[in-house]
């Protein structure tokens, strides 16, 4: 059998695995990760729902669909947003020299989602040239692989800006002006605009939008319909929010619906584990 994780150094002990992966059982409501870092490496593959990963050198934001790589030794925190579902996976600190030195995130590739789902199942640890450890090969070499955007959808560092931004991501239909948000939140328009563009080289606007869309692929995902979706995050109509996501992505939502010709498929939860909030 391979170590039970029931605290944070079970998952860092060398008795586990190389390739260490837990599924993460849905979230129905937002919770909070307290920081902390880890000797492996991590990767955080999120299925539905949608998450943010803070970090001495910034915030993302990681959609449905995404993974989240986060080399060892990196401290960080997590707030989920409900309806969180995914895997964690951890790579043992001697094999992460072949892999991305910096955070980053990608486009989860299907091989990388459907290895890691084969991984979770197991109870014990793999033994050297089994058929186990080639699917461990296969998990280390899709995450050596991708494309990382070191930059996606960063969130503002100043306090009273991570406010307003978690406002935001709570209720992405919210309509009120940035004049309005700001006198709410204590801010000029002056101070909004400005930190905004530093720190996240959009603007407000621009952001809030880009927000929504990450917000729509994952409704989109579980198979909402888009006249549900462009009112829910605060569109005049769907056909305003269809023009807007054609404009984003170069192709329709029904691409991204269960049954459009982007999915790949069903995707298995894998085994809760209680050490998926660490």
């Amino acid at each position: 059998m391979r170590r039970p994780i029931q605290t944070l150094a079970d998952i860092d002990h060398p008795e586990q695995p190389v390739v260490l992966a837990m599924g993460r059982a849905r979230a129905r409501e937002p919770a909070v990760v307290r920081s902390h870092r880890h000797e492996r490496g991590q990767a955080l593959l999120i299925s539905t729902g949608l998450l943010t990963v803070q970090t001495k050198s910034g915030s993302w934001v990681v959609p449905a669909g995404h993974t989240f790589w986060i080399p060892p030794d990196h401290e960080h925190s997590l707030r989920l947003h409900g309806n969180l579902s995914g895997y964690y996976v951890y790579v043992a600190r001697s094999i992460c020299a072949g892999l991305p030195r910096q955070l980053g995130m990608a486009s989860t590739p299907s091989l990388l989602r459907e290895a890691v789902a084969r991984v979770t199942s197991w109870a014990h640890k793999p033994a050297s040239a089994s058929p186990e450890s080639r699917v461990e090969a296969i998990v280390l070499d899709e995450i050596a692989a991708l494309p990382l955007q070191r930059q996606f959808l960063l969130i503002p560092t100043h306090p009273r800006l991570a406010r307003l931004v978690e406002r935001v991501i709570a209720e992405p239909a919210e309509a009120r002006s940035l004049d309005v948000l700001a006198d709410t939140f204590g801010l000029s328009r002056r101070t909004i605009t400005r930190h905004f563009v530093q720190e996240t080289g959009l603007t407000f606007s621009a952001w809030r939008q880009r927000l929504r869309l990450l917000q729509a692929l994952d409704r989109l995902a579980a198979g909402i319909s888009v006249t549900d979706i462009a009112f829910d995050l605060g569109y005049e109509s769907p056909s305003a929010f269809t023009a807007m996501f054609r404009r984003h992505f170069g192709t329709s939502p029904s691409r991204f619906t269960p049954h459009g010709p982007s999915q790949d498929g069903p995707i298995s939860s894998g085994r809760p584990a209680a050490a998926l909030d660490q």
